[in-house]
């Protein structure tokens, strides 16, 4: 495993460095999200991590797990029971009589061959492999959660920007309609011009059907039973993405997968797979129990001593001898089983470590974009900064002035889906290492 990954060691955010640095690497693996610096995005998830139904769920099957692992642990110690009975007859009398019992009986099946151990064992496995399960679900919500928080925060902000440019357009068809007016032009800027705003227009209409669309998809997934989330969400203002800083390195073994949670439950599932085989072997062997009574009997008439008290201890032996090769035949098939789990516990940590490599791929190139992005923002800003002064100092007109708007506009779209995409990338990359929720 260290020498197929080693590789990876190598591709550690070497371009993102000056942009992603953190004080707690270790608490940015654990709580990624926080990360995005959002105060919103921090209370729904843990109002996420209280309400969404799938979680619920998996935290239901996590305590009844639990309960189950308590069954074969207490089957490694002895039974005693209080037994009783009352009775009228003359099956143990010549005459009719009525026969009262009351005493305490034990019985305790000794585990010379380990069969109680491995369903201990077991139980356990599966009680670690539900608690996976309920890390895996936290994970896939949250991240789903956060993704939805991106494109909501992105479209919100494109939705904005687009607003700005479709005013710059209006502007525009208005000066050069009184152009047109006056003489001085032709009506082919106007036609374009609004062609350009139709345009617009519509892209404009798709972007705020998407974050209709996200809105709902949070609320689904908080699991909310009223429209506040709706509402909050609809009121909140647009602010650019936030994107967060990463300088953490990969280990060199990258030992972090281990604690993927798909990779814990494939790890659980081969543990209780090999408890089961070796159960199913220990059932192939004898099976001794030892036992005791002592009760008092009481007889109101006939030939049995009233009062008396009987005792008794024993050992009992039972070992398979035909069967018609049942027990083997679990046994064989529980070994099918472990191979089962051996095989896609290997899978499992094949397609972890693949996960990695493309995320921190994407996660690198989706940075290296930014940085081009936040180049090309700061090129167009002051190419608007030059457009205002000259229209100022009255060497250009406002259409000139406002194309350069338009376009600065524009370019800020074009980073804001960047940061979009950037992030999205590290939800990918955290979810790629494991990260705990």
């Amino acid at each position: 495993m260290k020498s197929c990954t080693s590789w990876v060691v190598a591709v550690v955010f070497v371009v993102a460095a000056p942009l992603f640095a953190m004080d707690d690497p270790a608490n940015e693996i654990q709580n990624g999200w926080r990360a995005f610096n959002d105060p919103l995005l921090n209370r729904l998830v843990e109002q996420v991590k209280q309400e969404n139904l799938d979680i619920q769920v998996a935290n239901a099957r996590v305590r009844e797990a639990k309960a189950a692992a308590q069954t074969p642990r207490a089957g490694l110690w002895p039974s005693i029971s209080l037994v009783g009975s009352l009775a009228r007859g003359n099956t143990i009398s010549i005459k009719d009589a009525s026969i009262n019992r009351l005493g305490i009986q034990g019985s305790w099946a000794l585990d010379f061959f380990g069969e109680a151990e491995f369903k201990v064992k077991a139980a356990d496995a599966r009680l670690d492999l539900q608690a996976a399960a309920l890390e895996d679900a936290r994970q896939r919500v949250i991240s789903e959660l956060v993704a939805a928080v991106i494109r909501w925060r992105e479209n919100r902000m494109v939705a904005q920007l687009m607003s700005d440019q479709i005013r710059e357009l209006d502007t525009q068809v208005a000066l050069q309609s009184d152009l047109v007016t006056a003489g001085l032009s032709d009506a082919l800027p106007v036609l374009q011009t609004q062609s350009t705003k139709s345009q617009l227009d519509s892209k404009l209409l798709l972007v705020e059907a998407e974050v209709a669309t996200v809105i709902y998809q949070i609320d689904q997934l908080v699991g909310s039973t009223d429209n506040r989330i709706v509402a909050e969400l609809v009121a909140t203002p647009p602010v650019q993405i936030e994107l967060p800083v990463f300088k953490t390195v990969l280990a060199e073994d990258v030992a972090v997968l281990q604690n993927r949670p798909d990779v814990r439950e494939a790890r659980a599932a081969l543990a209780g797979a090999g408890a089961d085989f070796a159960q199913a072997e220990a059932a192939l062997w004898p099976e001794v129990t030892v036992g005791g009574l002592y009760e008092v009997q009481s007889v109101t008439e006939g030939v049995l001593q009233n009062g008396a008290q009987v005792w008794s201890v024993n050992a009992d032996f039972k070992a398979p001898i035909f069967n018609f090769g049942q027990l083997q035949s679990l046994a064989d098939a529980a070994n099918a089983r472990n191979a089962e789990a051996v095989s896609q516990y290997q899978s499992t940590l094949k397609k972890a470590l693949q996960s990695l490599r493309t995320a921190v791929v994407s996660y690198t190139q989706s940075m290296e974009s930014v940085t081009a992005w936040q180049a090309s923002v700061r090129h167009q800003h002051s190419a608007l900064s030059l457009a205002r002064d000259q229209f100022q100092a009255g060497f250009t007109n406002y259409i000139s002035r406002s194309a350069v708007e338009i376009e600065y506009l524009q370019t800020r779209i074009g980073a804001t889906q960047q940061y979009g995409n950037a992030a999205r990338a590290y939800i990918e990359l955290q979810r790629a290492l494991g990260s705990g929720y």
